[in-house]
């Protein structure tokens, strides 16, 4: 500060203490700013560390979805899901087809493989290509989204066979961006005896079929009871004695909704008992 200033300020204290006031409120101001400031990334502490402070790590809540029951999907007779496309590569002999169909609905991974490279329309016009749909011979086709979603979900349980689907004349490419779902995971958690509408099917004790069951004709949310041990393992499964049906955990359902892939499934909540 120079002469002049020095003794103007000496000439006049009211201003000098003026001046000192506004200082240490000033002081007192960005104290104040950097007490409520959260803790710094980096210490400004003399002779501080220049590694990053570690905060607490957060606590991160049990998922309540972990203890909640499944949901059903009657995905194999979806009369919504079969929009007429079927595998255009069939193998001469249909009970090939048949047999893979067959180890696809029971959670079972195929071999042979039969050639499921292209798909295309029974209709002319074709019908609408949705996020998942059930094809000639029951078989499951879904969008890239969805196997993005079912990839995540299932843990390598699920295979995904690439198609390209065509028009009924094989003219035109109607999608490049669909796959054949096999499930690939299966459980036996069904409670018969506390579920309600189960349909036995009437064959004799020598077939496959024996001991199997179809949904209710009207599926409704808590017709259907698994057992507490569903939640383990896979969270995409099908339970091979009810049959034309796919099990789904609640996490998993919640996750379609979000990414707006629920509705096409026709979700039921089961019961579960323990």
């Amino acid at each position: 500060m120079n002469s002049i200033g020095a003794r103007f300020l000496f000439d006049h204290p009211i201003v000098l203490a003026l001046l000192v006031g506004l200082v240490l409120i000033l002081l007192l101001l960005e104290r104040t700013r950097r007490l409520a400031q959260p803790d710094a990334v980096f210490s400004s502490q003399a002779g501080a560390s220049d590694e990053p402070t570690q905060s607490a790590p957060a606590v991160v809540s049990p998922d309540p979805s972990a203890a909640q029951p499944p949901w059903v999907s009657q995905l194999f007779s979806q009369s919504g899901l079969a929009q007429g496309y079927t595998p255009t590569e069939i193998p001469e002999d249909r009970k090939v087809l048949g047999a893979f169909s067959a180890r696809v609905r029971l959670g079972k991974r195929p071999d042979p493989l039969p050639c499921l490279g292209t798909t295309k329309s029974t209709n002319s016009p074709p019908k609408a290509i949705k996020d998942i749909m059930v094809t000639n011979g029951q078989l499951l086709l879904v969008s890239d989204p969805l196997k993005q979603l079912l990839q995540e979900a299932t843990d390598g349980a699920s295979v995904f066979y690439p198609t390209v689907i065509y028009n009924a004349s094989e003219t035109e490419v109607l999608s490049t961006a669909h796959s054949y779902w096999v499930i690939g995971a299966s459980k036996e958690t069904l409670q018969v005896d506390q579920s309600t509408g189960l349909r036995p099917v009437t064959k004799d004790e020598t077939s496959s079929a024996y001991g199997t069951f179809h949904p209710p004709l009207t599926l409704s949310d808590g017709q259907v009871c698994l057992s507490d041990e569903c939640l383990k393992g896979s969270r995409v499964w099908v339970e091979p004695r009810l049959r034309s049906t796919v099990f789904f955990d609640d996490a998993f359902v919640q996750v379609l909704k979000r990414n707006n892939l629920d509705r096409l499934f026709g979700f039921r909540r089961c019961d579960m008992s323990s």
